[in-house]
């Protein structure tokens, strides 16, 4: 049984039935084939257009179409200088690291210089009990005695006024004050001119007690077992008020004791077997050092870079030198000496002007190092002066390179001795 009033379903027809005739349905067919029709037209056109854009993106010319004259030389330029930019900041980089490198072991070398002499200039007259408040002179309460033939050499000096001295080489090629006599003569030193040069002479950090007594008129020494004293060291014999300087003639070891002899006959040599006195247990013996601080150059070349050099004097003759640190340009020092025999420095003297070294309780030090490289932006045409209040010939300079510098400067006070 029917509906009246029911609705025809409109097929959509198949694509492989296009050929085929559509049955027109009753209440609209003539409608929906215009529809139809109309739909086809504009999809048609749709696939015209699209058809037509595809050509024209696939088109030969378009395809191969590139970069104009001008493009290329806009990219080439902007490239340039992109390049030239990294290539100055690398440059940069590279000049500051190296200046930033050469400071840095500047620094590093300055602290080295400063502490390593510092530390040797507190130990300056060094003679085991001895200390600051006891005083290295000819007073009453201390006697020395160097017992040495030529005691008055460089390596053999050791006495009141003689812990410390200071030597400047000039332009014209002398020393000022004169230079005591080395063991192979001042020609061993060659040294950068109008620096200073430094003498400090003490007993080594290593001593020995005295196993027994030691009579005056007594020739043998024995102490424990020493590692570091030779036949012909000039040795130091002290308690708290007495010292010897004798050279040492033969040495024999009786494990775990050793003796040591100081007749007359060696070089320099004892000038007699005699101590100033007896020598009890508290007594101690060590080696004499005896060391020269100087501006040189390795192997004495001046086409070198300059450095701070060491020489240690013994048995009569001169070590050989010892570079410290490189690049160091000049050392200055000027010296403290106590004038009102209060302990303390009341004028700061050059070394030509001091008169008695044993009033010398204080050493100001002035170091000017250099970087290895020429590293610096400018030329250094300065004029470095270390002590503008010295009134001497310190200043060093102009340089005219391009290395950086820098000045390094201390005050060291001696702990060995006062003048009172």
């Amino acid at each position: 049984m029917h509906r009246s009033g029911h609705r025809h379903r409109v097929h959509r027809r198949h694509p492989m039935d296009r050929k085929r005739p559509a049955h027109a349905h009753a209440g609209g067919g003539t409608a929906m084939t215009i529809e139809t029709s109309n739909n086809r037209n504009e999809g048609a056109r749709q696939l015209t257009r699209g058809q037509s854009a595809r050509r024209q993106r696939l088109s030969p010319w378009r395809a191969a179409r590139g970069f104009t004259l001008v493009e290329i030389m806009v990219a080439v330029t902007i490239g340039l200088i992109i390049l030239v930019a990294v290539a100055q900041i690398f440059a940069t980089s590279r000049a500051t690291y190296g200046l930033q490198e050469g400071l840095a072991r500047v620094q590093e070398n300055g602290r080295f210089s400063m502490e390593f002499l510092a530390r040797d200039l507190r130990m300056a007259g060094y003679a085991g009990c001895l200390n600051v408040n006891q005083a290295l002179n000819t007073s009453a309460d201390f006697t020395a005695s160097n017992g040495l033939n030529n005691s008055v050499n460089f390596e053999n000096a050791f006495g009141p006024g003689l812990h410390i001295q200071g030597h400047e080489w000039t332009a014209t090629g002398t020393w000022n004050p004169a230079l005591p006599t080395f063991g192979g003569g001042a020609t061993q030193l060659v040294v950068q001119e109008q620096t200073d040069v430094l003498v400090i002479r003490r007993g080594a950090e290593q001593s020995y007690r005295l196993t027994a007594v030691l009579a005056d008129n007594e020739a043998g020494i024995t102490i424990p077992e020493a590692g570091d004293i030779d036949v012909n060291d000039i040795i130091l014999i002290a308690d708290c008020n007495n010292l010897d300087v004798i050279q040492v003639s033969t040495s024999t070891v009786a494990s775990p004791l050793e003796t040591l002899e100081h007749d007359t006959g060696t070089a320099p040599g004892n000038a007699v077997k005699a101590l100033a006195k007896a020598y009890g247990g508290d007594a101690e013996v060590m080696k004499l050092v005896a060391r020269v601080y100087y501006i040189g150059w390795r192997g004495d070349d001046n086409s070198n870079p300059p450095g701070l050099f060491r020489r240690e004097m013994g048995q009569g003759t001169m070590g050989a030198a010892q570079e410290l640190v490189e690049n160091v340009d000049s050392m200055q020092l000027i010296y403290g000496e106590d004038t009102t025999a209060d302990g303390s420095a009341d004028i700061y003297r050059l070394p030509a002007a001091i008169t008695d070294w044993s009033r010398v309780v204080s050493v100001r030090l002035a170091l000017l190092l250099r970087t290895p490289d020429e590293s610096g932006p400018d030329t250094d045409t300065k004029i470095y002066s270390l002590f503008d209040d010295a009134g001497g010939s310190d200043d060093f300079g102009p340089p005219n390179d391009n290395r950086q510098r820098r000045q390094f400067t201390t005050t060291v006070q001696l702990r060995n001795l006062r003048t009172d």
